[in-house]
């Protein structure tokens, strides 16, 4: 009977070495698959900073283009207001002012 007891802690023994040496390699590999998905989501990270870097310099662009677009539009608009309110010389006038230049 000392023989027998002695045979079942043995294999009690031996299927609980079994059980931990599954359970180092599950452990293992959840190890491995969560660097893996770190890896994946850092490189995801990279690829999306990256975008979000080359979209903020294409809307700066964009709002400098729609500055200067204003700014040309705004000094054209002035342009055209002062051409406006300088009065107009009638035809005489200017006839008489292109015979003074050519006497000059």
């Amino acid at each position: 009977e000392s023989s027998r007891n002695m045979q079942q802690m043995t294999d009690a023994f031996m299927k609980m070495q079994a059980e931990l040496e599954t359970i180092k390699q599950r452990a293992e590999k959840a190890e491995r698959q969560a660097e893996e998905k770190d890896k994946q989501n850092e490189r995801k990270m990279r690829h999306l900073q990256s975008r979000l870097e080359q979209e903020q310099q294409r809307r700066e662009k964009l709002e400098l283009r729609m500055q200067e677009g204003a700014t040309n539009w705004h000094h054209s608009m002035l342009s055209k207001l002062k051409k406006k309110k300088q009065p107009r010389m009638e035809e005489q006038q200017r006839n008489e002012l292109n015979k003074l230049k050519k006497m000059l």
